[in-house]
């Protein structure tokens, strides 16, 4: 199926969604707690987190296949990646980990 042929079996649907996006309610401002569950934190922190400090991407190979980074060498030690109250750090070394994996932790 060619892109304009989904688009017009599709457009109907399409601008009554905008419409409604266009005349919502403003989401609320105030700040709120959010507790993340293990299989949504996952993700979530791969996404967030991992991605953008992997130095294939960052050095720019992954760009025809999943993107690259924000992130420059030149940020490494200094750049200040999300609340102070969090640390992301990757460490194979530590017990029951994966190598790739993030471990993330709250400051009290």
């Amino acid at each position: 199926m060619i892109e304009t042929q989904l688009f017009a079996e599709n457009a109907d649907r399409i601008v009554s969604e905008l419409n409604q996006v266009l005349v919502a309610e403003e989401c609320p401002k105030d700040e709120r707690s959010v507790i993340l569950m293990t299989d949504i934190m996952a993700p979530a922190n791969s996404r967030n987190h991992r991605h953008a400090l992997e130095l294939d991407r960052i050095l720019g190979y992954e760009l025809a296949y999943a993107g690259g980074s924000f992130v420059t060498l030149k940020d490494f030690g200094s750049l200040r990646y999300g609340s102070e109250k969090l640390t992301a750090r990757a460490d194979g070394t530590t017990p029951n980990s994966r190598a790739a994996s993030a471990t993330m932790t709250m400051a009290s």
